[in-house]
């Protein structure tokens, strides 16, 4: 039954919120966190989400409720053929597709108990199957719908494993449905919202938005020097299949062997959830001891700790021709306010970084890679050389007033 909505509430569905520790929960709280409005936020909940209290944003500007619902994930039987790559199993659109009708029908109910029914409704992906339950309950309110896209769906389904026909024609269906429901259509950047609408009519193209991803600069210590003159140059993230260390670590063998007194002072700190997984690459076989650390992931609070105390930041685009993505890594390390250099694919990263005016190489030329980690390894840690304005729009009080002027069309 149609809801009549009350000018100054809002409704967000995201599977992740702190203290889940998983990037999207980040992304959304923080953002929420700086809008005035009263927030009803519905995300999942399970003891096997990674728990972070660090991740939470502090104070929120206006009141919030939350309604926490229980996110079952793969069955035991269906993460066994998950492991064996059975097709579709993990992609129905997802691990949680088993939420999407229990969560929007308890939301749809929640929604009848408020004395001021939201607005609209804010729908974060990925995971798709939040979205899909964002879809359902706009369906069953009458309440417009924000769907907000993190990364690509259907153009993305072959970036980490082989996707099978039937599973490509499901989520291209299921993506359709949110893009015809949603009011607006919300992307981090102007690629990926090409990317995604190049298959649908100019009429929804009307609808998309740019909100990028932003940083919270209260959250960041001040740089200071190693007090031993060490220069870390880190990484602070998750690899995945096409996303690894290894061009990195290709272009490192030449710059040593170009310049070895450069580096006696670098110290190269891989540090997420899967860096164990390159302890023993072969690319490390003659680097000298010490030089390259693969280290446990960190709190989110000393991560950005770690970032404000480094020589330079280091970012990886997933080997691919072109990345349409804004990495939520790139917008976290603008916070520290400290060099970056990338290994770069073409699209959105190389571009901002040269707009920024930080360094970045191709991941298929080792050599380039080379050049720039001496460029690196020799600069001084100060001063630090960003394009301030550029990076002040990524600042959560920016970005905060872009999206209020879309809840405000």
């Amino acid at each position: 039954m149609p809801l009549r909505a009350h000018s100054d509430s809002y409704l967000a569905i995201s599977m992740f919120y702190p203290p889940s520790a998983e990037t999207r929960a980040v992304m959304v709280s923080r953002l929420l966190a700086a809008l005035p409005q009263r927030w009803l936020i519905a995300h999942g909940a399970s003891p096997f989400f990674r728990q972070d209290p660090s991740a939470a944003p502090g104070a929120q500007a206006g009141p919030r409720e939350f309604l926490p619902l229980p996110a079952p994930g793969l069955a035991p039987v269906a993460a066994r053929l998950a492991k064996k790559g059975l097709p579709f199993v993990q992609q129905s659109p997802d691990r949680y597709r088993a939420w999407i009708k229990p969560a929007s029908q308890a939301i749809t109910s929640w929604l009848t108990t408020q004395p001021n029914p939201p607005r609209a409704i804010l729908g974060v992906g990925q995971p798709w199957s939040s979205l899909l339950a964002a879809t359902r309950v706009s369906q069953n309110t009458g309440l417009p719908l924000l769907a907000y896209f993190s990364d690509p769906w259907y153009d993305s389904l072959g970036l980490n494993r082989p996707v099978d026909s039937l599973s490509q024609a499901l989520h291209r269906r299921w993506e359709a449905q949110v893009v015809e429901q949603a009011a607006k259509l919300l992307f981090p950047c102007q690629d990926l919202a090409e990317l995604v609408m190049a298959k649908y009519p100019p009429e929804q193209w009307a609808k998309m938005r740019i909100i990028p991803h932003s940083f919270d600069p209260s959250r960041y210590p001040d740089f200071a020097p190693d007090s031993q003159g060490i220069k870390y140059v880190r990484f602070l993230g998750s690899f995945y299949q096409k996303l690894t260390p290894l061009p990195l670590l290709r272009g490192l063998r030449l710059a040593l062997e170009a310049s070895p007194a450069a580096f006696k002072q670098v110290r190269f700190q891989f540090i997420g959830p899967d860096s164990d997984y390159f302890q023993n690459a072969p690319e490390l076989s003659d680097l000298p001891q010490g030089l390259v650390s693969f280290l446990p992931p960190v709190p989110y609070q000393e991560s950005l700790d770690l970032m404000a105390a480094s020589h330079s930041l280091l970012l990886i685009d997933p080997e691919i021709p072109t990345c349409p993505l804004l990495l939520s890594k790139l917008v976290d390390y603008l916070g520290a306010n400290r060099p970056l250099c990338g290994v770069c694919t073409q699209g959105h990263t190389q571009r901002l970084l040269a707009e920024l005016g930080a360094w970045s190489a191709p991941y298929q030329e080792p050599q380039a890679i080379a050049e720039m980690l001496i460029q690196i390894a020799e600069a001084p840690s100060q001063p630090v050389q960003l394009d301030q304005t550029l990076r002040a729009s990524y600042s959560v009080q920016e970005v905060a007033e872009r999206f209020q002027a879309v809840l405000d069309e």
